[in-house]
């Protein structure tokens, strides 16, 4: 049971330093996205990590936002086909109620012209 608890623990923690080391790079990206080259090299400095380093974060992050945004683009894309189809269906569907509701005014009205006047094999 012990062994299990101290497995556990460990991929909890290992789990928890990816994700905070994620965010801590993309902090980094940010932070350091207005400095010049003396605060950047003094932030590399401090905080002990090297510039390209730094820039292979950037780069990442910029491929991740461009690829999100292309398929933003490409779901925005479905998402207006799939309204053209809609509306396109939508319209059919309110000249088939027409047509529908025309043909039953008819049989109202033939059914009322029966009554006043009878049956045509009746005259």
């Amino acid at each position: 049971m012990q062994t299990f608890l101290y497995q556990w623990n460990s991929e909890r923690k290992a789990s928890a330093n990816a994700v905070s080391d994620k965010i801590n790079k993309i902090k980094a990206v940010v932070d350091t996205a207005a400095m010049n080259e003396h605060e950047l090299g003094s932030w590399l400095r401090s905080n002990g990590v090297l510039a390209e380093d730094l820039e292979e974060w950037r780069n990442t992050l910029e491929s991740a936002l461009d690829n999100k945004s292309a398929a933003n683009r490409a779901h925005q894309a479905e998402l207006d086909k799939e309204r053209k189809a809609r509306i396109r269906i939508e319209g059919e569907l309110a000249r088939k109620e027409k047509a529908l509701a025309e043909a039953a005014a008819l049989l109202v009205l033939q059914k009322k012209v029966r009554e006043i006047w009878g049956e045509e094999g009746d005259v």
